[in-house]
Order: structure tokens, then C-alpha cells, then sequence
């Protein structure tokens, strides 16, 4: 198992936001310190992810080019729901 540190200021991007471990995933994250940024299946989602759980930022899978959020998207960490990697 390999660990990945991450530090304040960095931006974080979750695989699964819309999910269970997304949220909790996001919940660790700003309590870091960081952004968080989450990728989700359909823009039916946006709202959930940016407005309920919290996420800075959101981009879709099946439209990349469809994103929002806070602030430009710039990936130091990435969480799936095996591990965490640097990107």
C-alpha cells in the first residue's frame, strides 16, 4: 500500500464525487485544507456535487469540455476508491 501526502493549498480530484466515499473523500480534503474537485456522470449532478456535498469544482465525464466551478482546475491529487495517487 502506498500512501500520497497532501498538503494546503493543493487541489484534490475525486473519481467518485457523487457517491459515498466523494463525499467523504471531500469532507478529509477541506478539512486539510485543500480544493476539491469531483468528476460526475451527467450534468444532472453538478448541483448535487458544487451546491449539497460542497465540491469547488465539477467536471463531467461524458463532457469534458462541461465543467464548473470555482476556480480553473489544476490536479496535484487524485482519489479513486482504491487509492490516491499523485497526478
Amino acid at each position: 500500500m502506498r500512501l500520497t501526502l497532501i498538503y494546503p493549498i493543493e487541489t484534490a480530484l475525486d473519481l467518485t464525487a457523487a457517491r459515498q466515499v466523494g463525499s467523504s473523500v471531500r469532507r478529509i480534503v477541506n478539512g486539510i485544507g485543500c480544493h476539491v474537485a469531483g468528476i460526475v456522470a451527467g450534468s444532472k449532478e453538478y448541483n448535487c456535487v458544487i451546491k449539497e456535498l460542497g465540491f469547488d469544482a465539477c467536471i463531467s465525464c461524458r463532457d469534458p469540455k462541461a465543467s464548473c466551478g470555482k476556480h480553473s482546475i489544476g490536479i496535484d491529487v487524485c482519489f479513486d476508491n482504491v487509492r490516491c495517487y499523485r497526478a
